[in-house]
């Protein structure tokens, strides 16, 4: 759970530093996935 509300704040902060906007549930949610796998991706990277 904590791994998707840091994920949701990555990808927020991702997304705004591409210059898109997620304006709607769907969009929104689409950046919280984004950004929550990139999290996880970031995890496992560093425990290497």
């Amino acid at each position: 759970m904590i791994v998707g509300i840091i994920g949701a704040f990555l990808g927020g902060f991702c997304f705004n530093l591409l210059g898109l906007g997620a304006h709607n549930f769907l969009g929104q949610l689409i950046c919280a996935v984004v950004g929550s796998l990139l999290f996880l991706w970031l995890l496992r990277f560093i425990r290497k």
